[in-house]
């Protein structure tokens, strides 16, 4: 387990297989202004990614990616500027 990871997250949360890929897109807390997020892979349920943001587990986020409407997120880890977001819908 990571250290800055969130309670109530396991592999059980983890079981949709992980789609490798490099996606542009923004990520912000909620009311703030949007950072740049570099999206390593996806999922059907959430996502990992690079950020400057200083984001830390259990947190929630909105998450824009192309071709997508915004998607609610909450931050499950965060490591050295990696993070991971559970997503709390569906990407549409």
């Amino acid at each position: 387990m990571i250290a800055s990871e969130a309670p109530g997250t396991s592999a059980e949360d983890r079981r949709w297989p992980r789609q490798d890929v490099i996606l542009r897109g923004s990520i912000r807390l909620l009311g703030t202004r949007a950072s740049e997020i570099l999206v390593r892979n996806i999922s059907r349920t959430g996502l990992m990614g690079e950020t400057e943001l200083l984001l830390p587990a259990g947190v929630f986020v909105e998450v824009s990616l192309p071709g997508f409407q915004p998607a609610k997120a909450r931050v499950v880890w965060s490591e050295r500027g990696r993070i991971g977001v559970k997503l709390l819908g569906a990407l549409s």
